[in-house]
């Protein structure tokens, strides 16, 4: 079966192609300054933890009468040392691991919006293209989606990892499987239904994406749930530590690191929020736009996926910034009694 689209004028076909390939080069920006951004922190960490090891095996200082007094301060420090380069060594293999999954499911998304802006150049071309040659492309957004999970799921696990809120392992391991089975199930329905037929059968390859759609509200909006849980328990955790400061005027390290965590955790439910809402919303939108809702959908994952590092801190609190305004305004419209007027 072949693909021939007709009865558009050519200004509409102008504004398409502009609009996809756009869209394109939007992305294909993001993932090369991403990609430089990351490489760059990356090496910057490996010298760190050089340096780290380097410091374990400098010979001592001194010599003679006073050896014996700094021996111990000494073996303290290279003690500490090698804590610390432990510690730096297994946090670069866990960062190492994120990035290649959100680069591969980054260079995933991408393939799709190319692939679909060449495909739609061919069809403005009035070239017939094969249905076959078309259909692959579902296959892009399952492995990238399936990549967008399991991203979001590693980072609950590495932010929460020896901490009181954190899951067993097991959990974790259940969880990913589950994520390779949506993806190779999504991916085996579609083929057997979709893969041979008319491309103009809307009815078929609507059941043909209902595995794979399935699979992604059910993983999405899981994911969501174990963020807020999580964050609603970092932030009982942040009252009582801070009532117990104001009682006692005394400030922790361990304050430092929940501080971390919970602002790490809110940026994360933030991302995951927009991610569910962007799904549900192009979902409407394909039976109206068709194409276009996947590829906005796609862009505004792979940006999700950007955001989360903390490289892009400052551009995730600028387009964070309105609904902050909002809040504001709303808030200062509610009148406060006199102990919450008293909380910062």
């Amino acid at each position: 079966h072949t693909l021939q689209i007709t009865g558009a004028t050519e200004a509409e076909w102008v504004v398409i192609l502009v609009l996809f390939w756009g869209i394109c080069t939007v992305l294909l920006l993001l993932f090369v300054h991403w990609s430089l951004v990351v490489c760059l922190r990356k090496r910057i960490l490996l010298c760190d933890t050089g340096r780290a090891k380097r410091a374990m095996f400098d010979p001592a200082p001194s010599t003679g009468a006073r050896a014996d007094e700094t021996t111990p301060k000494l073996e303290l420090e290279r003690i500490n040392t090698t804590e610390r380069t432990s510690t730096m060594t297994t946090s670069n293999a866990k960062i190492s691991r994120t990035i290649v999954i959100v680069w591969i499911s980054l260079a995933f998304g991408l393939l799709y919006l190319v692939a679909t802006s060449i495909f739609v150049t061919l069809l403005y071309a009035q070239i017939e293209v094969a249905c076959s040659s078309i259909l692959f492309r579902h296959s892009f957004i399952l492995v990238q989606r399936g990549l967008q999970y399991t991203y979001f799921l590693a980072r609950l696990q590495n932010v929460f990892d020896g901490t009181m809120y954190a899951f067993n392992k097991i959990f974790f391991k259940l969880s990913y499987g589950a994520i390779l089975f949506g993806v190779i199930s999504g991916g085996s329905w579609y083929y057997f239904v979709a893969v041979g037929h008319n491309c103009s059968d809307r009815y078929r390859f609507i059941v043909a994406v209902g595995i794979g759609l399935i699979w992604d509200v059910i993983a999405s909006i899981t994911l969501l749930a174990l963020f807020i849980r999580n964050m609603s328990l970092v932030f009982k955790t942040t009252e009582l530590i801070t009532v117990n400061q104001s009682q006692l005027g005394i400030i922790t390290a361990l304050d430092h690191d929940l501080m971390q965590m919970k602002r790490v955790t809110v940026k994360l439910t933030i991302l995951e929020i927009v991610v569910v809402c962007t799904s549900l919303l192009c979902f409407i939108l394909y039976l109206f736009i068709s194409t276009l809702a996947s590829m906005i959908e796609m862009v505004v994952n792979c940006i999700c996926l950007i955001l989360s590092f903390n490289a892009y801190d400052h551009w995730f609190v600028v387009c964070c910034k309105p609904c902050h305004v909002m809040l504001l305004r709303k808030r200062n419209h509610i009148p406060q009694s006199p102990a919450q007027n008293s909380l910062p």
